[in-house]
């Protein structure tokens, strides 16, 4: 199972949104040496120059190293900054209704579990997130890009998990949202494939979001709060997912 927008989603249209609305966290109690605003811009420029001085690699890329970049051009302590930033990711983060049954579903079918994801944050920390909102249980996997020299985007962790299991790929079950990562690198690698987009925003989400900036978050949350409405909403057909 992939996890974010999979099994879990922060209320907002976008990650880029949870930064912003990050940013303004941290405004309010006075912690940063610019304004919000200024603040979410450069946390997302030093994310994208890492992932392309690691030339696109998830794996090469975490936390700590994006706010160390940060640290370049605003006064931060980036090992400080990193730990609040997942402090807040943890907060904010709810669980996926559909993605949890599809889960549990998976689990009463006996089937072993292991859970995958592209992520600056290491296993150390989504262990506990998944703990905490009762997903993981003794005897799972996890495994994480930034712990591994492989991600899912490139393919690699599939094999990663191959290794692992030792299971022949078409015996492995693949669920996850992401058109690249979890539905063409797990079929590529030989998975069984169930996508899963319930938790993508839909186009209406997308279209709130895109004002997040100028109306300093509200719309973005506003964008998380349809989304996670809509998945907490029990749907029976394809006219129902439509209506909400």
């Amino acid at each position: 199972f992939d996890i974010f927008d999979t099994l879990l989603a922060r209320p907002t249209g976008s990650p880029e949104s949870a930064i912003q609305l990050f940013a303004r966290h941290l405004a309010s109690r006075r912690r940063l040496p610019c304004s919000a605003q200024a603040f979410s811009r450069l946390r997302f420029e030093a994310e994208h120059r890492c992932f392309a001085n690691a030339g696109g690699l998830d794996s090469q890329v975490s936390l700590v190293r994006i706010y160390q970049d940060l640290a370049l051009a605003v006064d931060i302590d980036p090992v400080q900054m990193a730990r609040d930033e997942f402090a807040f990711e943890q907060r904010i983060l709810q669980p996926v209704p559909a993605g949890v049954a599809r889960l549990q579903a998976a689990r009463a079918r006996g089937h072993e579990i292991a859970f995958l994801s592209d992520m600056y944050l290491g296993q150390a920390n989504i262990e506990p997130l998944l703990v905490r909102h009762g997903l993981f249980e003794p005897g799972d996997r996890l495994l994480v890009s930034a712990d591994h020299a492989a991600s899912k985007r490139q393919g690699t962790l599939f094999g990663k998990l191959l290794q692992a299991t030792g299971l022949p790929a078409d015996q492995i079950e693949h669920h996850g949202n992401d058109a690249h990562s979890d539905v063409l690198a797990a079929r590529r690698a030989g998975l069984k494939v169930q996508a899963f987009d319930e938790g993508n925003p839909n186009r209406y989400e997308r279209l709130l979001d895109r004002y997040s900036a100028a109306t300093d978050g509200m719309a973005a949350g506003l964008a998380g709060a349809a989304r996670l409405t809509r998945l907490s909403l029990p749907c029976e057909n394809d006219h129902q997912r439509a209506l909400t």
